[in-house]
């Protein structure tokens, strides 16, 4: 059955507004109508989680940001801010219609693995980055891989995604 995750990213994203969706999780027995965030607007449109385990809860966002410039630019500009923190950048590829990077660190005395995906629409970006525990990224990144895959822009078609069951509760 398809996680909440697979399912809120799929049907948040299908329409420039997101408020005009609406969420339907069978499985918990709910329905949640998401308010609007206009195509114009930028800053965080969303979060969702996975159910913690081990005090975390993997989760993925999308930032929209403001960017004229070219993918290869902001590609440029995010290898630089790379180069000058602390995170260890395991893969950058540089795609015609996106950019994918996978990277791993430290924060607030967690080890977290991070998978984001970054696509230009018009004068913006949107960057939709997982993050999960680095131990529990063998169980749990297939998932949050699954749901960034799921991200279209309009004109791409939607995607019908079916993440991987999660494994029971504490395990």
């Amino acid at each position: 059955m398809p996680t909440l995750l697979a399912i809120c990213t799929a049907l948040m994203l299908s329409s420039p507004l997101v408020g005009a969706n609406s969420l339907t999780h069978d499985e918990l027995g709910f329905r949640f109508a998401p308010p609007p965030f206009p195509a114009e607007a930028t800053g965080q449109v969303f979060m969702v989680f996975m159910p913690a385990a081990d005090g975390f809860a993997a989760n993925i966002n999308l930032l929209v940001q403001p960017f004229t410039g070219t993918l290869a630019e902001y590609h440029q500009v995010t290898q630089k801010e790379f180069a000058h923190g602390v995170l260890d950048v395991v893969s950058s590829d540089l795609g015609s219609d996106e950019i994918r990077y996978e990277y791993t660190g430290t924060m607030n005395k967690l080890d977290l693995h991070w998978l984001a995906r970054a696509r230009k629409s018009g004068d913006r970006i949107h960057l939709l980055t997982a993050t999960g525990l680095a131990a529990r990224w063998n169980e749990e990144g297939p998932h949050l891989t699954a749901a960034l895959n799921s991200y279209t822009l309009a004109g791409d078609g939607i995607k019908d995604v079916i993440a991987p069951p999660l494994p029971p509760t504490g395990q």
